[in-house]
């Protein structure tokens, strides 16, 4: 049976995998648009990237996720908490980067061609979905530190020494 420390990670890193998706869709949307932004056709590309490797490194270490026998370098905690905190970091810019944004997409006042919501609420979606990002990131890697103090470990060694909880009932 799966430990509590693998199933937090797993989830941790399928949801920063399907959110770093969705990253990837809304942020090149938001290049091609034609808003009062000043910035989308950098800030777009730049996240879209970033979201890009984001899903396929989380893939690579969602696959190493559970070797506990495996001695190769991307079972290793500090691979592992590298990455997250990488991550945390390259999101936390990104969403600071289209939240700049959102002012000039976002004024009502301002005479448009009524795409004007269109392009608030892609730019505010590219934002949270970065904000979310970084912050289960964070929680990565805060989730694998905890389990495991020792950075040259393998990511998967706490999980056979949790305390197992006997059903006194059965």
């Amino acid at each position: 049976m799966p430990s509590s420390t693998f199933k937090r990670r797993t989830t941790l890193y399928s949801l920063i995998l399907a959110l770093a998706v969705f990253e990837t869709a809304f942020a090149f949307t938001a290049e091609f648009m034609d808003g009062f932004a000043p910035l989308p056709f950098v800030f777009g590309p730049i996240t879209g990237v970033f979201s890009v490797i984001t899903w396929v490194w989380t893939s690579v270490l969602l696959s190493y996720n559970n070797r506990p026998t495996s001695d190769q370098p991307l079972t290793r905690v500090r691979v592992h908490i590298w990455s997250m905190t990488a991550f945390a970091i390259a999101f936390l810019a990104c969403g600071i980067m289209f939240s700049t944004q959102l002012p000039a997409n976002c004024n009502t006042h301002r005479d448009s061609d009524g795409e004007a919501p269109i392009w608030c609420g892609i730019d505010a979606m590219v934002a949270m979905l970065a904000y979310l990002i970084a912050l289960l990131s964070c929680a990565s890697a805060f989730v694998i530190r905890r389990s495991t103090p020792n950075l040259g470990k393998n990511v998967c060694a706490s999980d056979e020494h949790e305390r197992i909880v006997l059903d006194e009932a059965a």
